[in-house]
């Protein structure tokens, strides 16, 4: 799916992912699960596409071109008008410090690369399963999806 081309009752993903051939698997999958995916392969284009045609989840690698996966979640996270949107960062970065960062960032779960393709449905469907309106401005931030840490796979 382009920017802009309609998306039905379909819930929108957006997929952030410079590798083309996970952005390929990702897409496939998703599409075949029901959604309506965009891809886009650099941070800047996915702040933008984020921005002017909000989407119901993000799926967000940290190592990208021109913007990394940290910035981006941190400046949709702690932005009141895109903060309800849920964010699984989706990497081959696995340490402590990028759980514990991806974290104070807000992102709502954490799946490492390899990742099982059912099991991140999964974790889309029961994100989406349970849509957070935008919240009024004076609400607290989001927590991860069991409030204490992050869902790995």
């Amino acid at each position: 799916m382009k920017t802009g081309e309609p998306t039905g009752n379909r819930r929108k993903i957006l997929v952030v992912e410079d590798e083309p051939s996970i952005g390929r698997l990702l897409r496939n999958r998703l599409t075949a699960a029901g959604y309506a995916v965009e891809n886009v392969d650099d941070g800047e284009k996915a702040l933008q596409a984020a921005r002017l045609d909000p989407p119901d989840l993000l799926l967000l690698d940290i190592m990208l071109p021109r913007l990394d996966g940290y910035r981006i979640c941190r400046l949709l996270k702690f932005d009141k008008r895109f903060q309800h949107i849920p964010i699984v960062i989706v990497s081959g970065r696995a340490g402590a410090g990028d759980l514990a960062r991806s974290r104070e960032l807000h992102a709502d779960a954490y799946v490492e690369k390899p990742f099982d393709p059912a099991k991140l449905l999964q974790v889309i469907g029961g994100l989406l399963a349970c849509p957070r309106p935008a919240p009024p401005a004076d609400s607290p931030l989001p927590l991860w999806l069991d409030g204490t840490k992050p869902i790995r796979f």
